[in-house]
């Protein structure tokens, strides 16, 4: 079985999605010039926007092109990209890959506080992020399949690794040295020992486990941000489907995964001025970041020469322990990689954004760009989304009505039993005796027979 499975071609560039995310300038930003443009798959560099000294160094640079480009810069523009429409870009098309039985791999890169926990977990002015919508998704999808007789289980695994070890974010911080999580390659796929795994029915239990994970992830304070990741989180929700029913008669055991990465933001050490522990995780992270943007682009390359599934594993995801949690979803035949790189649109941080379109430039390859889907049909989606909203709120009127007759239609019924049994008591009643009576009534019978006897004499 091993060797059959070694034989398997490995994904190519093709299965891998990079979509950028251009976010709005936030509140310490406002009055920087922004120095991005979006337009359809492309992003283009405003030279004219940068500092000399940045333009000096950047000339000529853009513009580029992905398979999504999503500008959320501006609320009031037409192409506006909430979070919503980002899950119909980027989110929904994953779900159909996982359910169709595909590994499958989203994560988000981008600098430090250029956007990736919004796009991933949500916020305020974007709605919920792509990972709560998913977890809801494959929970619908597990409820239906339960509805027809199949026996669907999911799993949650929440791992983060930071500097070169993993800890277990659903342990207890105190016991993380005892939990010794390991990262085992063997010929067919990594093996992870050691690591919890809650079963999960609902996308209420998702997001608690989400919740209590993301509340033990090593953070810190640093000059970019207050709260900065000083690791990267690693999601992973296993769904098993197994069973036959009228149906479906032809259905097969199914086994998908999907790993959601946050990953952390790739740091300058000559900017960030970090010292001492600082300095050692921003070595790590970045070290791990150039690891994954290395494996990745070598996608394509080793499909192109022929190479198997094996060569994948043993070769460039094997440097980190990033790239070991993430071999399977992204190395698997059939699997799907999806790729967000956040950007901002401030002149102020050309630079970091700059090395952010050279980790999707270098991720992408030359593979052929996914076909472009138009703002337009985005817009209709939003009209449909009315239109079926004032449907659901019609429904929810009408079934109010059926609900409220239902109700009335019980009581009568319940009050139709209560008169009957009633009525049957009332028949099946003795009837009572006749009391002794004081002979009155038998004097007024014998004059009246008297007075009748009396008149046919007369």
């Amino acid at each position: 079985m091993a060797k059959s499975f070694e034989k398997l071609k490995i994904p190519g560039a093709d299965s891998v999605t990079v979509a950028l995310r251009m976010r709005a300038l936030l509140h310490h930003e406002l009055g920087q010039r922004v120095c991005l443009s979006m337009a359809g798959q492309q992003i283009d560099v405003l030279h004219d926007q940068l500092d000399k000294a940045v333009e000096d160094q950047f000339a000529g640079e853009g513009p580029f092109q992905f398979d999504v480009a999503m500008d959320s810069s501006d609320q009031s523009s037409k192409n506006f990209i909430d979070n919503r429409k980002c899950y119909e870009l980027i989110g929904k098309p994953l779900v159909q890959d996982a359910l169709r039985g595909s590994s499958v791999c989203l994560m988000c890169y981008g600098e430090i506080g250029s956007g990736k926990t919004a796009t991933m977990i949500g916020c305020p002015e974007l709605g919920q992020g792509l990972l709560p919508r998913i977890l809801g998704d494959m929970c619908a999808e597990a409820a239906n399949l339960r509805k027809y007789g199949f026996k669907v289980s999911m799993t949650i695994q929440m791992l983060e690794v930071y500097k070169d070890g993993i800890n277990d974010l659903l342990v207890d911080r105190s016991h993380w040295d005892d939990v010794g999580i390991k990262a085992r390659t063997l010929p067919t796929k990594v093996v992870v020992q050691g690591a919890t795994e809650r079963l999960v029915r609902t996308v209420d239990e998702c997001n608690k486990v989400v919740d209590e994970g993301m509340q033990r992830k090593t953070v810190a304070s640093i000059p970019d941000s207050a709260h900065s990741s000083r690791g990267h989180t690693v999601l992973k929700l296993t769904f098993d489907k197994a069973g036959k029913t009228e149906r479906y008669e032809n259905a097969k055991k199914m086994t998908s995964e999907i790993c959601f990465v946050d990953l952390a933001g790739h740091e300058n050490s000559k900017t960030t001025a970090a010292t001492g522990e600082r300095l050692e995780e921003l070595s790590h992270i970045n070290t791990s970041l150039m690891y994954l943007k290395r494996a990745i682009s070598e996608l394509g390359k080793m499909a192109n020469t022929g190479k198997t599934h094996k060569d994948q594993l043993t070769g460039a995801f094997r440097n980190s322990k990033l790239t070991q949690l993430l071999a399977n979803s992204v190395t698997s035949p059939g699997s799907k990689t999806y790729i967000v790189i956040a950007l901002s649109p401030a002149s102020l941080h050309f630079e970091a954004t700059y090395r952010s379109l050279e980790f999707a430039t270098e991720v992408k390859g030359n593979a052929k760009l996914k076909p472009l889907v138009p703002i337009t049909s985005l817009q209709a989606l939003e009209n449909n989304d009315k239109v079926q909203e004032k449907d659901e709120n019609k429904d929810k009127e009408w079934q109010l009505q059926i609900e409220n007759l239902q109700k009335e239609i019980a009581q009568l019924r319940d009050d139709n039993a209560f008169l009957t049994d009633e009525n049957t008591r009332l028949k099946n009643q003795p009837k009572p005796q006749s009391r002794g009576c004081c002979g009155c009534c038998q004097k007024r019978a014998d004059r009246k027979s008297d007075d009748m006897k009396r008149t046919e004499t007369e």
